[in-house]
This record gives C-alpha cells, structure tokens and sequence, in this order.
C-alpha cells in the first residue's frame, strides 16, 4: 500500500498547475473528422468534414505506426484463413522484433487469446508470429484495401507486423484507414467474420487495453488501436479511433456525431497518446459551454454489459429532467422537484463513467438512475435549476436519494460495506418519513430458492433464512441463509439478488423482520430503497410544509455547498446549502475530474481509489492554494513491462 500511496502522491502533484517553470509539452498532431456516410461503390469513403486539428502541417508527414499496423496483420491473417476469430492463441510474453527483444505488456489473461484478444490487448507475441506466416502479396492486398501503400520489399515479416519498419504511413492516411474499418456499410472487400472480429479488437482496445484513457463525458461507442515506436532514441505514441459524441447542433440540441480522430505525440507511448486525444475529445464533445452524458438504454437482446445496451448521448438538462420524471413522488410540488433535479444532476457528475466498460457513462435502471421520458414539470425542474450541484471540497458531491428512508436514514457503510462515511450523508432520523406506512411480503420458498440460484446460489432446500446483525439505522447488516452457498451476506446484497429475478417491490428494503411461515416466508418493513441521503417522499412533504428546495437538501445533505456544474465561483458564488440561490460566477474550469484506469481484474478497487484520490487532491489543492487541474488521470499497469 505505501508504494501505492506513494505513486499516488507523485501523480496528484504531476496535475497540479505549477507555480515555476513546467516540463515542455510533447510536440502533438491532431485530427478529429466527423465520419461522411460511406458510399460501398467508391473508396475511400467519402471525405468528411475536419472538426480539429493541430500541427495541420505535419499530418501528412509518414510516421511508423507501431501497434497500430496490428489492425492490417489480424486483418490478413483472418482472410487468408490462418487463423479464425476463435483460434486459440497461445501469448509467450514476447517477440524478437529488428533485433530487440520486446515483450509483452498485457496481463495474463490465464487463457489462450482469441482474435480480438490479440488486438484489444495488443499481444507483441502472437502478432510477430502471425505476421511471419501470413503471405506477404495478402498482407499487401490488406494493405491496399485499408488505403495504404505496400510494404518495403525488404523488411522482417515481424518488424513490419509490429510496425516498427518496412511502412510509414501519415497521420491523415491512419485517419482515413480508420474510416474505412467503421464506416457502415464499410467499402472493405472482407469477409463479414474478419471486419466484424476486427471492430471488436478494436472496441476491446478502447474499453479494457491500451487505449482505456478514451472515455469522458459526451464520448461513447469508442474503438481505438495505439502505438509505440522509437525514432532515434525518441518514443512517438500513436492513437487512432472512432468514436460517437454528442456536440451542440446548430438549433442547439445535443446531437451524436460519429467521428475518426488521430494523435501522435512525441516523448510519449500509445497510451498517453489515448489520453490525450481523450482530453480533446472531452472538449469538443462539450462545445459552448454543455456538459453532457451517454446513457446505456437495455435492448431487447436479453443480454448483460456492452452489447445489452443502446448508447444514447444526453445534454445534461434533458437527463436531469428524464430522471426527476422517473424518481419523483406522486404530485411533488416545485420546490421537491428541484430538490431532486439538484440531487439527480450532483450524482451525474459524480458518476460520468461509472459503466465506462460498457461504452457509456450511465445507465436507465435503478443501478445508476431510473429514466422515464419527462414531462412539462420536470422539464421546469431541470431548467430552473440548471448547472447547480452539490458540492464537496469543490467538486459534485457523490450524494444518493432512495423513495423512502422509512423514518431513519442509513449511512453508506451499512448499506455498502467498506463504503467511505461523508460527513454530509449521516444516519439521522426524519420526522417527515416517519408516518409512512410499512409494507408487507409473503414469498413462498420456491420462488426464493429460483430468486436465489438465479443470482449463482446454490443449494437443494433453503431450510431458513435468519437475520444476524443490524446496523445503527435498524437495518439488516448480514443475514444467514441455512441450506444455500454462500450461507450468509449482507442484507443489501440480499434484497438485491431478489429484486433483480422478483421485482423491487417485494422485499422494500432492508429495513424489515422476517418469518418463516408454513409456505415460505413472511416479511414486515418500512421505507423503500436504500435509505442514503435524499428521501424522495420526505422531500416531497417537507416541501408541502413550505420548505424551499435549498432547505431541503440543507436537511439532507448538511455541510455541502452549492455551486454551478460549468463553473466554480472564485469570488463566493458558492455558499452552504440553505442560504441565499448562487448567483451566477466568473466562469472558470470545472472541478478536477479523477479517472482511475486499472487492469481489468482489479476493476473492483476503483471507487475507493478514486474516493482517496479524491481526497488527497483535495487537501493538496487547499495546503498549495492553487487552483485544480481540470482532469487527474491515475493509470495501475498491469504488468512491469506495460510501466516501463
């Protein structure tokens, strides 16, 4: 952990603005183009619209690709039928490539890779051997089809399948190539198997390998491949992509944009490279001024993570608004709805990116926040308090809002065991929820034990279920479940493993006793939801008393200031929550956003990284008194060699 903490601090103080002199910026060609709908009869597609660019002059300028040359060797490989999209691939950590030997940055996957393995996680092994069997006339047929120019007759079968010699190539032709692999229908003569193997490398890539950084608000359905070369001693980091992005329409809208973009940066590897262009494409997503987010809206396939959604760019009002119709209590008043809007947009913020793995920021279910279409009340809701939030040592609080806290609000630990306990989400009794009704559940013990083994429980008979331990709030901490494996869990783990086969109505919350009966058992509770922070039905009547929407979240979240989404007021905008409205500031940076890119097996270790992230940028920002950086990127690598 101190080594850890250690790179932690280095890091933090690496994106802070410095007060003298600064490293110089690695030399950067950009380009960002919006995608021109492809025309199969002519190639390359047709030519869109340049949207950025930087050092203009040097696009043209031919370059080594590095990994990116990996796209055109799978691709070969594939159509010659060498291997197929699900050969096993054994990985031997490295590849002896123009005398060097390079090896692998990956992490063991502890399988044989597939395909799309090789070029999501960029394997240097597999890659160098492949490019040494493929016949070199169809890796130049490939070539030609990507609108590349052939090969150097003379160059080793790996290095060129690496990328690192026999073909230069310029940044607008990588663009171009890029348009030809995504554009839909795409003008490339392959076979359906090969394009479609070769865009879920791709996307694999931009989700989970070396081009993880490409995530941010606005920004969704990405593919990327990177690159490292080594030109006289220097290293160039290459990235080239697709992605969609929601930017401002002329009529002012948010409207999605597919677009090709390509960097290459100098002094840098293929992944600073990725998070470079992120950066950028952060802010062209956000022009004038929108802050937006991508939805993942379930389809009708049935299935789980990336491919059960359909990715929906949002401004961040609409979604404001579409939440409030979805959270909201039956006949709130105003003052209730812009309590909630407040509350819905802080979480937002807070949570850009919380199904980045999946290729958007947010879901539509109660994992993240429910979305319903909005409705004339939300749409005011949103809009009379739009670019306020909540905030915590300057950034959007990461509050929470549940239907009903049942008379008592619970604190984040005992509904998520190891979560951090804010000062501004306390365990506190509401007098305006203490009137609500209890509920009631009887659940025969089959439908339990379907519930149960639908979640991966396993067991013959649930012989009981027994409560063990509460929390401060009444609510059940863990219980213990005879006859099923794992034999006990916490209560919130519970409720949920039946919510998601039964329905969220069952078992309310986990504020309830339970009974065995002769059929099942028999449930008794009260309030709905996890019972952290904002009371949906207490706001609603503590309105109806004449509290005021800033009075409101004052009782709920006490100790947390307000202040605008697009800008941090500098000169007292922001001010505690139950005092006068924010008046509108000077604008400046919004506050720092932390990303934190882990190997995939430690994805878990990601929210408490980056609460203590968090934290201690914080307390640096406040001890030097400097102003915060707009976004800190803390990358884990997987191996020593992807570090170095």
């Amino acid at each position: 952990m101190r080594s850890v903490l250690t790179g932690l601090l280095l890091v933090l103080l690496a994106g802070l603005p410095a007060a003298a002199a600064e490293p110089a910026t690695p030399g950067v060609i950009w380009l960002v183009r919006q995608l021109a709908a492809a025309d199969p009869s002519t190639a390359p597609p047709r030519s869109p619209a340049t949207l950025a660019s930087e050092s203009a002059d040097r696009l043209d300028l031919p370059i080594f690709p590095g990994s990116v040359m990996k796209i055109a060797t799978m691709a070969a490989a594939l159509e010659t039928g060498l291997i197929t999209p699900t050969s096993s691939l054994a990985c031997t950590r490295h590849a002896v490539v123009a005398g060097r030997d390079l090896r692998c940055t990956h992490s063991d996957l502890h399988r044989p890779l597939r395909a799309e393995d090789v070029l999501g996680y960029s394997c240097n092994s597999v890659a160098a051997t492949l490019a040494g069997r493929v016949p070199r006339p169809a890796l130049d047929k490939v070539l030609l089809d990507l609108g590349l120019p052939p090969a150097a007759a003379g160059a080793s079968s790996a290095g060129l399948g690496l990328g690192v010699e026999g073909l230069r190539v310029s940044p607008r032709r990588l663009a171009d190539m890029m348009a030809r692999v995504v554009s839909d229908p795409s003008p490339l003569p392959w076979k359906p198997s090969t394009l479609a193997t070769i865009r879920a490398g791709l996307a694999l890539a931009a989700r989970s390998g070396t081009a993880a950084a490409l995530a941010g608000p606005g920004m969704s359905d990405v593919a990327a491949k990177t690159g490292t070369t080594v030109v006289e001693g220097r290293s160039l980091g290459v990235v080239v992509g697709s992605a969609l992005l929601a930017m401002r329409s002329d009529s002012g809208a948010s409207t999605p944009r597919r677009v090709v973009f390509v960097l290459v940066a100098a002094g840098a590897a293929g992944l600073d490279a990725a998070s470079l262009a992120a950066e950028r494409l952060t802010r062209l997503a956000t022009t004038a001024g929108e802050v937006g987010v991508t939805i993942g809206v379930p389809n009708a396939t049935g299935r789980r993570g990336r491919d059960g959604y359909d990715v929906r760019p949002m401004s961040l009002d609409e979604y404001v608004a579409g939440v409030v119709a979805g959270e909201a209590a039956a006949g709130a008043s105003p003052p209730a709805l812009e309590a909630l809007a407040i509350t819905v947009r802080s979480y937002a913020l807070a949570n850009r990116g919380r199904h980045r793995d999946d290729g958007f920021d947010l879901c539509t279910l109660t994992h993240c926040q429910v979305l319903r279409p909005a409705t004339a009340q939300t749409t005011a809701a949103a809009l009379a308090t739009a670019g306020q939030v909540l905030l915590s040592r300057g950034r959007p609080a990461s509050v929470f809002l549940s239907a009903s806290c049942g008379g008592r609000s619970a604190r984040p630990s005992e509904v998520w065991p190891g979560s951090i306990d804010e000062p501004y989400l306390p365990g506190q009794a509401d007098d305006a929820c203490v009137d609500d009704p209890g509920w009631q559940s009887d659940i025969p013990v089959g439908e339990l034990m379907r519930a149960l083994r639908a979640t991966g429980m396993h067991g013959d008979l649930l012989r009981g279920l027994r409560i063990v331990a509460r929390s401060a709030s009444g609510r059940v901490r863990r219980v213990q479940l005879d006859g099923f494996v794992p034999a006990e869990m916490s209560g919130e783990e519970f409720r949920s493993r039946l919510g998601r086969t039964l329905g969220w109505n069952r078992v309310k919350s986990t504020a309830f006793e339970v009974q065995q009966t002769a059929a099942g058992f028999h449930f008794s509770g009260r309030g709905s939801g996890h019972g952290v922070g904002l009371c949906v039905i207490g706001a609603t009547r503590r309105a109806a008393r004449g509290e005021s929407a800033h009075a409101i979240l004052a009782r709920y979240f006490p100790g947390l200031s307000m202040g605008r989404a697009d800008a941090a007021d500098a000169d007292g905008a922001a001010g505690t929550v139950g005092g006068p409205a924010p008046r509108r500031a000077t604008p400046r940076p919004m506050p720092t956003r932390v990303d934190v890119i882990l190997p995939l097996e430690d994805r878990p270790e990601e929210a408490p990284l980056r609460a203590l992230a968090t934290r201690a940028l914080s307390d640096l920002i406040t001890q030097l008194a400097v102003p915060p950086p707009a976004r800190v990127t803390l990358r884990f690598h997987p191996t020593v060699e992807s570090y170095q």
